[in-house]
């Protein structure tokens, strides 16, 4: 009995049994157990411990005490937040300033991004750019860069200068060129393009003249091949013979009236070349006077006109 006496002054605390009925009968009903209580306490806490717990949300507290509870730190934070508004309003109103490439950026981050690996490539870019410079400082010797530099910028005016000097000497080329086609035409032309048809008719296309210049020059063509004057059969070196001829008198009496003598110019052509040059010869002697000599009694049917024989 003793025991249970001490086991009870020991729960009381002191406190007498009058004044704890008292104080539970005061406990409005509805009242949470306090088991419970102390469950959602330690929930709310998660893994700290009650005291932890309770001693962060007192800092916590103790903090915004002091952060709010002078009105002169309130007057502060608010001119602080007032000064941050205005800033973000002013760049609001700039908003439409933004230039229209950006505008239009629908994903920002893929942009940046985009733009960080443009970056990271120039640099790489850079990086070798560099690694060059450096090889090529290495390589310049003696030398320095800034040696080397004045000589190409000596050699480039030079070179200007010449370009420059050409320009001036084509341009005077062309106006002579111009100028003396204008005064006195070329006189080869009409020659040349005779030339040209004559020797396609009389070698049956065989024979292509490629170039007849001032001085007579001629450069011949069989195919694709040059020929020269020494490596032409006489039967060919009277074939070129007749159609330059031809060509001459027809540029000095363009309107016919010319005297030729041909002394059987056809000895040594084949049958066909001779039957061509006959037919050009007759069209020849339509505005032209042709005196034909021969002992060729063959030319009598291949060539019409009037025949005088010797005797």
């Amino acid at each position: 009995m003793a025991r249970h006496s001490e086991n009870a002054k020991r729960l009381l605390n002191g406190a007498s049994w009058e004044t704890l009925r008292e104080e539970a009968l005061a406990i409005p009903e509805g009242q949470r157990p306090s088991q419970e209580v102390k469950r959602d306490v330690l929930a709310l806490a998660g893994r700290k411990t009650l005291d932890g717990f309770i001693g962060e949300k007192a800092a916590q507290l103790t903090a915004l005490r002091e952060q709010y509870e002078s009105l002169e730190k309130l007057k502060d934070l608010s001119e602080l937040k007032a000064a941050d508004c205005r800033k973000q309003r002013l760049r609001l109103s700039q908003a439409d300033a933004v230039p229209e490439e950006f505008a239009k950026i629908g994903d920002p981050d893929a942009y940046d991004a985009e733009l960080k690996a443009q970056l990271s490539t120039a640099e790489t870019r850079f990086r070798d750019a560099m690694q060059r410079l450096n090889r090529a400082e290495s390589d310049l010797g003696d030398r320095s860069y800034e040696e080397y530099s004045e000589e190409l910028r000596k050699k480039q005016a030079v070179f200007e200068e010449q370009k420059a000097m050409l320009a001036r000497w084509k341009h005077i080329r062309e106006v002579f060129t111009n100028l003396r086609g204008e005064l006195l035409g070329d006189p080869m032309t009409d020659v040349t393009e005779a030339f040209r048809e004559n020797l396609r008719i009389l070698s049956g296309g065989k024979l292509a003249l490629e170039s007849l210049s001032e001085d007579l020059k001629t450069q011949l063509l069989s195919g694709n091949h040059p020929l020269t004057y020494a490596t032409l059969s006489e039967g060919t070196k009277d074939t070129v013979s007749l159609a330059f001829r031809l060509a001459v008198l027809e540029h000095l009496w363009p309107e016919g009236g010319a005297l030729a003598v041909f002394d059987d110019p056809f000895t040594d052509m084949d049958p066909e070349r001779t039957a061509e040059a006959c037919r050009l010869l007759q069209a020849f002697a339509e505005k032209n006077q042709v005196i034909f000599i021969s002992c060729d009694e063959k030319y009598k049917n291949m060539l019409s006109g009037n025949v005088i024989r010797e005797g």
